[in-house]
């Protein structure tokens, strides 16, 4: 079963001000800037030694990747069960999350094989990834910060597929991204 119209609006206008809640949309062109710096000092701290860069960067990806996957497990559990976590019960699962999905390790976490996609590209597409995987994970946080403050959102999701409710909030995420961002750092 498809979304209502209703279910597409409301979502669109939680993504609309989740998206407006970023780091990329309050800073706008600088947003690029200071990624551009964070990407510069990862570079950096490896002395320019790029096989360890993009080492580096493989693993932050994986790290979004696997947060992201934790992030729409949540959502979907929270419309399957017509309601979110209480803000407290939120903050203490995220928490775990993070710091479970830090501790990784790169060759035997969740989702590693998706990295062998990398092998053969150039250090820009990581980077590229890394910019749009940590602005999707941090919008996520946002839509779902709103959820929890919103609980009548769930009245209108109500019989919806969290796996529909998912994809239309990523297509939506992903093109606001791709605006802000565009295919260059």
């Amino acid at each position: 079963m498809s979304l209502t119209l209703k279910q597409k609006k409301i979502l669109s206008e939680l993504v609309e001000i989740a998206i407006s809640a970023s780091d990329m949309k309050k800073m706008g062109e600088l947003y690029k800037v200071s990624m551009k710096q964070i990407l510069n000092r990862k570079y950096d701290r490896v002395r320019g030694n790029e096989r360890e860069y993009r080492n580096s960067l493989k693993k932050n990806i994986l790290y979004f990747w696997n947060l992201s996957e934790d992030q729409e497990k949540m959502i979907k559990l929270w419309i399957n069960n017509n309601r979110a976590y209480t803000m407290e019960k939120f903050n203490f699962e995220m928490d775990k999350c993070e710091k479970y999905n830090k501790q990784i390790d790169i060759n035997y976490s969740r989702n590693h094989e998706k990295l062998n996609k990398y092998d053969n590209k150039e250090t820009n597409i990581l980077e590229i990834d890394y910019v749009y995987l940590s602005a999707y994970t941090e919008i996520l946080l946002n839509s779902m910060c709103l959820l929890i403050q919103n609980s009548n959102i769930f009245k209108i999701l109500e019989g919806a597929s969290s796996e529909k409710v998912i994809d239309y909030m990523k297509r939506i995420i992903y093109v606001e991204i791709n605006i802000y961002i565009g295919k260059e750092i």
